[in-house]
């Protein structure tokens, strides 16, 4: 039986959804939207990375998997790669939010000013595969940091099993939300 395109961004998703509801105090303001859902839930949409002031097709870069917010900030914006993935893959996931000016989510601009780009890898989480990612990791963080504008604050390249992935997210968001409360 073939896997449904974006199942486990949904698992991952809804996980994430349910630690942030099991927290209204410690994620005061923090919204989830993300794609790959029931489009009866009111955080199920299309986030989508596009570039100059006006959003249309011709300014398009990247649906989102799953977006964090806070406001009409986007905290997080996180990519599960579900298949088998090449550093080509995660690059065009990073750089297609990156470049950006905005996001668009359920038809409202939001800010991605000093984002966190999430690039999840779904696999055992180890071995030289596993490595490869780490060093990217690290060789993109060298990169924007000399960036000038703004746009990206961190990388992040998660590769471990998907069972692992809702604590491994959940715990950015809330270094990331620590970090905006000082």
């Amino acid at each position: 039986m073939a896997k449904i395109p974006g199942f486990n961004t949904k698992l991952v998703a809804e996980g994430l959804k349910d630690k942030l509801d099991a927290g209204p105090l410690r994620f005061k303001g923090i919204k989830l939207f993300y794609d790959h859902g029931s489009s009866s839930k009111a955080e199920v949409c299309q986030p989508t990375a596009y570039m100059g002031r006006r959003y249309g097709r011709d300014a398009t870069l990247a649906a989102v998997d799953i977006v964090v917010t806070k406001g009409k900030e986007v905290l997080l914006a996180i990519e599960i790669e579900e298949s088998v993935v090449r550093p080509k893959t995660v690059l065009g996931d990073i750089f297609a939010i990156a470049i950006a000016e905005r996001m668009r989510i359920k038809g409202e601009p939001y800010s991605i000013k000093n984002t966190t780009i999430v690039v999840a890898v779904a696999n055992e989480g180890k071995g030289k595969k596993s490595d490869k990612y780490v060093r990217l990791e690290r060789h993109l963080n060298r990169y924007f940091k000399g960036d000038s504008s703004g746009r990206v604050k961190k990388i992040r390249i998660i590769p471990c099993p998907i069972d692992d992935l809702v604590r491994r997210i959940e715990r950015i968001i809330r270094l990331e939300i620590g970090k905006l409360n000082k």
